[in-house]
């Protein structure tokens, strides 16, 4: 009995998993890709794959759409500012609440918009210290939150390039890409093969 009971308990948990995934992947595709790269970012290549050959967009991070993780925007797949090498999910999460605060485009007004919050952050420094609270300050400032090599990398990854021009090779964002993401996600082969069709 135990040999029988074990495998129909298991084909019957495998049946009702094949057959949840299948109806996730049929009527959100792009939502489900974005959850097998979260939750399996070893074989986001195989997801990406997938991605492009149902016709889905899949794009570096963006600093107006991504999130701290991946994300789906309008049908389309934004990797995670916290995907870039050196950027962990607290740095990420502060850069999306300075974008949702100040509206954030270029890496300038990202540059801008932290040094708007260090004078904030003094400000409450100073009232604390003013108040004679015995309790330490323990707020961390901008500077620590978003390090200045994080606004470089974002910078060489193209989080900026919708709103401010980057003047770079092909070979260079795919190398940028490679480095700090671990996948190459800017590709123009069907651009390139769309291009040539009639020396084929």
């Amino acid at each position: 009995f135990a040999k029988y009971s074990f495998n129909k308990s298991h084909s019957i948990a495998y049946a009702t998993i094949a057959f949840r995934t299948l109806y996730a992947k049929f009527y959100a595709p792009a939502e489900f890709l974005m959850a097998c790269i979260r939750t399996n970012s070893d074989d986001a290549a195989l997801y990406v794959g997938e991605a492009r050959r149902l016709g889905i967009s899949i794009s570096p991070p963006e600093i107006s759409k991504s999130e701290a993780e991946v994300s789906v925007s309008d049908g389309n797949i934004y990797f995670g500012l916290s995907n870039v090498k050196g950027i962990g999910k607290p740095t990420a999460r502060y850069i999306v609440k300075l974008v949702d605060k100040y509206g954030i485009q270029t890496s300038g007004d990202l540059s801008d918009a932290l040094a708007e919050e260090t004078d904030l952050w003094q400000e409450r420094k100073l009232k604390h210290k003013d108040s004679e609270n015995p309790a330490p300050f323990k707020e961390k400032s901008p500077k620590q939150q978003c390090r200045a090599d994080v606004l470089q990398s974002l910078w060489n990854v193209g989080a900026f390039d919708n709103y401010q021009e980057r003047i770079t090779t092909m070979n260079d964002m795919q190398a940028f890409e490679k480095e700090l993401l671990g996948i190459v996600l800017t590709d123009n082969t069907q651009e390139a093969f769309a291009n040539n069709q009639d020396l084929i």
